[in-house]
């Protein structure tokens, strides 16, 4: 009994010295990608983009999404804030928002959101100079290859020590746009989920 016991505290000594030394060290810049491919053209896809009241059909837990100081008619534009209302599904009681600063938009092409605040302060906490981008390009046999993009600098010691063992479950779970669902799930013809 007495070398099991002895085991098990060297074990857990090594373990949180391992998780420790996994924590340590300066900040560093992460990055995750995902890109899906399908059958539709380009002008559907970029709809799907372009009307951002209609995000929440695939912006995961979204809500509502609305731009600080505009009416809902109007597009979105650099420098524009947008604020994304979450909710979990089940959970309403656990509704938090998202505020984003938009650093690119191209309603055919392309849109860079940084993240400037978030309700719970927990991926602030976490990462710093946190932006997500879609982006729309045809692919090579046809149709239209959607590519989404994550980057970000690592803020503190469990951002490093998440990043280092399992960045793209980290990363996945503050990447909110369901891609799939962004194109119609039924006409995908391939997706690649690895982080790059």
């Amino acid at each position: 009994m007495k070398r099991f016991l002895i085991g098990l505290l060297m074990f857990t000594i090594l373990s949180v010295g391992g998780c420790l030394w996994l924590a340590r060290g300066p900040d560093f810049p992460v990055y995750f990608e995902r890109v899906v491919e399908t059958h539709e053209p380009p002008a559907r896809i970029q709809r799907s983009l372009e009307r951002y009241r209609s995000w929440p059909q695939w912006h995961h837990f979204t809500s509502d999404v609305s731009i600080v100081g505009k009416p809902t008619t109007e597009l979105p534009q650099v420098g524009d804030e947008l604020v994304l209302t979450l909710v979990p599904r089940g959970h309403a009681w656990r509704q938090y928002t998202i505020s984003t600063q938009v650093e690119e938009w191209d309603p055919a092409r392309k849109i860079r959101l940084r993240l400037v605040k978030d309700g719970k302060g927990k991926v602030s906490a976490m990462f710093s100079d946190l932006s997500w981008s879609i982006s729309i390009e045809p692919a090579e046999l046809g149709g239209t290859r959607v590519r989404g993009e994550l980057r970000a600098q690592t803020a503190s010691g469990r951002a490093r020590f998440f990043s280092r063992i399992s960045e793209r479950i980290l990363l996945n779970q503050v990447f909110y746009p369901d891609l799939q669902k962004m194109i119609g799930e039924r006409s995908s013809i391939g997706v690649d989920l690895s982080p790059r």
